[in-house]
């Protein structure tokens, strides 16, 4: 019986207590906060509460020990969240190093059942 195989990547990285605090779902939170600008809508959009986005937005600042998110209060126009400087940086480059790690983890295993003579999905 000929078996199809497909690989699955899932990234973490964990600060030195051993917290894991960026993986791919914080990705999408910090994208959908720099798409609509709200935490509470970015949550929504991922079937999260405020309060988990709102813990995983803290442990992320507090393993990083940077400021990742700019609150801003005030009336309609200026409430909302931003990234600051430093988020965006951070955000951009852990998108290229999820690509380039994604990108190069497929081909070796490619490479892989390519020398096992196993069919990829």
């Amino acid at each position: 019986m000929e078996k199809k195989l497909k690989l699955k990547v899932r990234i973490y990285i964990e600060d030195e207590k051993k917290n894991s605090f960026m993986g791919i779902g914080v990705l999408w939170l910090l994208e959908g906060i720099e798409n609509c600008g709200s935490i509470r809508q970015a949550a929504g959009e991922m079937n999260m509460s405020y309060t988990k986005a709102h813990q995983i937005l803290k442990n992320l600042e507090e393993s990083l020990g940077e400021t990742i998110l700019q609150r801003h209060k005030g009336g309609n126009e200026r409430s909302g969240t931003s990234l600051t400087g430093f988020g965006k940086t951070f955000l951009k480059s852990y998108r290229k190093f999820n690509e380039k790690v994604v990108s190069d983890t497929q081909m070796e295993f490619d490479r892989f059942l390519k020398e096992m003579e196993i069919e990829s999905v």
